[in-house]
């Protein structure tokens, strides 16, 4: 069976040969900059257009995937998500287009890790957060601070600011910022 790295590990080979700009978001990336935690997806933006969809599919299906190049165009179409399942796991891809403005930053400022001894890409822990403020449910707040106590200073805060106030969440992560702040000084 397979694990969860090896669905991204296996995506990303592909994205890389094919030189398709990517980002793994979602879990993987607060895996990587927060506090670890299961997830059984693996969440991935690409900048793909419909050229892109045959070749995915074809490559998805000879890896071991439910894929199908229907749900991707609808899905490109509507600018929405489709989620290709694995065969031989419990888990799952949720793949994205790049449709807005804060994907478009996301891939411009994604950051290059190993993982499983291959170059991958993964949302920046700010954009991460970013993403995570809009959505706001409590487990994107565990996943926020465990990003900021586990990065600290070395987190864009001026970046962070700025995005949040074009946002509207501004004073969100600032509370959410000053909770983390508060719950580390209690152990320190």
């Amino acid at each position: 069976m397979r694990e969860i790295k090896d669905l991204a590990t296996t995506v990303a080979r592909f994205l890389n040969k094919e030189k398709i700009r990517y980002a793994f978001v979602g879990g993987l990336a607060v895996s990587a900059w927060g506090e670890p935690r299961t997830t059984r997806d693996v969440d991935v933006i690409m900048l793909i257009g419909r050229k892109h969809i045959h070749p995915l599919v074809n490559f998805l299906k000879r890896s071991g995937f439910e894929a199908s190049e229907e749900d991707a165009e609808a899905a490109l179409s509507e600018k929405s998500h489709f989620s290709v399942f694995d065969r031989n796991s419990e888990y799952w891809l949720d793949v994205k287009g790049v449709y807005a403005e804060r994907d478009e930053v996301t891939l411009k400022r994604r950051s290059k890790v190993r993982l499983g001894g291959l170059q991958v890409f993964l949302a920046s822990p700010e954009d991460t957060i970013l993403s995570k403020l809009e959505f706001g449910s409590e487990r994107d707040i565990n996943d926020i601070k465990g990003i900021i106590l586990r990065q600290g200073k070395r987190l864009d805060e001026r970046y962070l600011a700025a995005g949040s106030r074009r946002s509207g969440t501004f004073s969100k992560y600032a509370k959410i910022k000053r909770e983390a702040e508060e719950s580390l000084s209690r152990y320190i």
